[in-house]
């Protein structure tokens, strides 16, 4: 079945307030909130891609492609924040791994 322009723009605004939502979990370091809601905006995404087969023009083509340019800023931003939690994560790891070589060096003797 094929959708009206703008039903898939409902959609599309759809999946920018999802992305909006990511950022802001990932701002607050709610990450198991942030994979939710990824996998909520995964299933609107994998809609569009296969619903989204319309001949767009005029204000309903500059509304499309503003609507995709702030879900590839959010996601960007919220890709920065991911990123530098990983970084920590893995420097936290590292130290804890560190600790314990140390540990077991020292009660070997």
């Amino acid at each position: 079945m094929s959708m009206t322009n703008a039903a898939l723009l409902g959609r599309y605004e759809e999946m920018q307030r999802a992305s909006q939502y990511m950022l802001e979990a990932a701002q607050k370091g709610d990450w198991e909130q942030l994979i939710k809601l990824e996998q909520n905006r995964s299933g609107i995404e994998q809609y569009l891609k296969r619903e989204d087969g319309v001949a767009w023009g005029g204000k309903d083509a500059e509304r499309k492609a503003a609507l995709i340019r702030a879900i590839l800023d959010t996601d960007a931003q919220t890709s920065r924040l991911t990123r530098q939690w990983m970084s920590e994560m893995q420097n936290l790891l590292g130290n804890i791994s560190a600790g314990k070589k140390m540990k077991k060096a020292y009660e070997g003797r």
